[in-house]
């Protein structure tokens, strides 16, 4: 019974996951790994191979986040992008746009410790893809997260590219994810954004003055 196998696989992961995120270890996580990883070897799985794809990522990102494992959060990464290959805007807009938000979050966390920019541009652009989706008056708090997280990538970018015009972009946004955050009385956003002002103020007066 294949495809039995491979939904008690997936659902064994997704309770897997749900419980080793609420641990501080990491045996759990690992063990979801190895359940989603099984029910992605039955191919005739319906409809179902991008949202395992998707929580595999999941626990890949908790994982590598935990131990500051690359190796992790880079195979967080191919899963999530599986994942979208297999499922378009059209068919699952928000869940796409979530997977988006996710994808960029892993780059984000990956590029942090870089030499070059290219994993923060790489999330820049999936931020940028997600908020396709996230309106900001039916979606606030999507809207104003991930446009305040796209912000904190196009100022860490514009640090290293002593980038002006993008230091500029990266205040205005962080600065309308905190007035959002603000009107739907979403405080712990509003004072997460508020901290992130400062550096990118800091950094695009330094640029001003050459």
């Amino acid at each position: 019974m294949p495809l039995d196998w491979a939904k008690s696989q997936a659902g064994l992961g997704n309770s897997l996951v749900t419980l080793g995120a609420r641990e501080t270890g990491t045996n759990l996580l690992k063990e979801a790994v190895t359940a989603f990883r099984e029910a992605l070897k039955e191919p005739a799985l319906p409809n179902s191979g991008a949202i395992i794809q998707i929580n595999l990522g999941t626990a890949l990102q908790l994982l590598g986040a935990r131990e500051e494992n690359r190796e992790y959060l880079g195979a967080a990464v191919t899963a999530y992008r599986a994942a979208l290959q297999e499922m378009t805007r059209q068919q699952r807009p928000l869940v796409w746009a979530e997977t988006q938000s996710k994808l960029a979050a892993t780059l984000y966390k990956l590029g942090e410790h870089d030499s070059d920019t290219a994993r923060m541009e790489e999330a820049i652009v999936a931020y940028g893809e997600a908020l396709k989706e996230y309106i900001p008056e039916s979606m606030a708090v999507q809207w104003a997260t991930t446009t305040g997280n796209q912000g904190m990538a196009l100022r860490d970018v514009a640090f290293r590219r002593r980038d002006l015009a993008m230091a500029e972009r990266a205040i205005s946004q962080i600065t309308n994810a905190v007035e959002r955050c603000r009107r739907v009385n979403y405080m712990q956003c509003v004072d997460y954004f508020q901290k992130q002002l400062p550096p990118a103020q800091a950094l695009a007066e330094r640029l001003r003055k050459g």
